[in-house]
């Protein structure tokens, strides 16, 4: 299923990437939006769940900073670093345990 679900993703960025097209933001945003939405409504602790989801994303990056290797001195940047060390070691000390999620 996860493949097929990349498989489509791919062929929907080749059709909006024709000439004419207008143009959209990436299809892992709309994804995300979606699936963040879906936890908003689901989830006892959204922020306990969030911080979690973006502890097991630095797990697999390697680090918390890796989450914000493109603008690191951005507020939103921090705040991210913020939550992220808040909860998994502000040396990243127990992002290992996020990993496998």
């Amino acid at each position: 299923m996860d493949r097929l679900g990349e498989q489509c993703a791919d062929a929907a960025a080749t059709l909006r990437a024709l000439p004419g097209r207008r143009r959209q933001v990436a299809s892992y945003t709309s994804a995300a939006a979606a699936a963040i939405t879906r936890a908003a409504g689901n989830e006892h602790d959204f922020g306990r769940w969030l911080a979690a989801l973006l502890c097991q994303a630095a797990a697999r990056l390697g680090s918390s900073a890796a989450l914000v290797m493109g603008r690191p001195g951005g507020w939103e940047a921090q705040d991210v670093l913020h939550l992220v060390r808040a909860t998994a070691g502000y040396r990243d000390e127990y992002l290992g345990h996020y990993k496998d999620g």
